[in-house]
């Protein structure tokens, strides 16, 4: 059970994180083709704390808004996948 719940978890956690890189690679693009350097160059260094604000507030990204708020839920099965092996893991 140990290991299903680790393997879970990781994926889970996985899909996210590649999930949420794709969705600011996409804001990027946007943010770039519309030459909105404000927005662009803090979201190379800054990723998705710059990316997720962006792609809610311009109306042209919602291809990211969407990447970026499924990765988000994508996070919530690893989070809880994560507690509950601790948990299990603690208590054998």
């Amino acid at each position: 059970m140990h290991s299903l719940m680790s393997a879970l978890t990781l994926g889970f956690a996985v899909l996210a994180i590649a999930v949420v890189f794709f969705g600011v690679l996409a804001a990027l693009l946007v943010a770039l083709g519309k030459r909105r350097w404000f927005w662009a160059l803090p979201m190379l260094l800054l990723g998705p704390f710059v990316a997720l604000p962006y792609a809610l507030l311009d109306t042209d990204a919602a291809y990211a808004r969407r990447l970026l708020l499924t990765g988000l839920l994508l996070a919530v099965p690893a989070a809880v996948f994560f507690v509950l092996t601790a948990t299990l893991y603690r208590a054998s």
